[in-house]
């Protein structure tokens, strides 16, 4: 018998076309613009400039570190490494204890005397419109935090921050 006269077989292919066009719609809408290793990391290193900026002129901060990380974790040594002669000085977020009690202060690890602000790039997304949203939480004191997001757009090879947005602080 005929495939085109066999009902079965039309309703076997019917539900193919049906399943690989589901996947396919799927597959496309659920694409994401990516960044490269080079660009998410020139990203974390103006975003992280600008926060040393801000708190190096902000009268009510004085930190002895600056602690970094992207998603709760420590950043590249490329990164790191691009902050050794930062003053306060930059460690990795891993470096940071959170001593106990309301208000109480982040401190360093091995030495609980130096206080600091943990500097969190909790996301980094490169939006359909080519722009890059980074979310930040920021950590000063064990009660107490702030979230940024800064606005990227890039300009020939270099990104550069176009709004910096203060939403929430607790």
């Amino acid at each position: 018998m005929m495939w085109h006269k066999n009902i079965r077989a039309q309703n076997i292919l019917v539900f193919l076309f049906s399943l690989t066009g589901l996947a396919s719609a799927f597959y496309f809408v659920n694409l994401k613009p990516q960044l490269s290793i080079d660009e998410k990391q020139q990203i974390e290193r103006i975003v992280f400039s600008g926060l040393f900026d801000y708190f190096i002129d902000h009268p009510d901060a004085d930190p002895d570190y600056f602690f970094i990380g992207t998603s709760g974790s420590d950043p590249s040594p490329k990164v790191l490494n691009s902050f050794a002669d930062q003053i306060p000085k930059v460690a990795a977020i891993s470096s940071s204890k959170m001593t106990f009690g309301f208000s109480a202060p982040v401190t360093h690890i091995s030495d609980q005397s130096q206080k600091g602000i943990i500097i969190n790039l909790e996301t980094i997304d490169k939006q359909a419109d080519g722009k890059v949203r980074v979310l930040i939480s920021l950590y000063q004191k064990r009660g107490s935090s702030d979230i940024y997001e800064y606005i990227l757009s890039k300009n020939d090879e270099a990104y550069q921050v176009i709004s910096i947005k203060h939403p929430t602080s607790s």
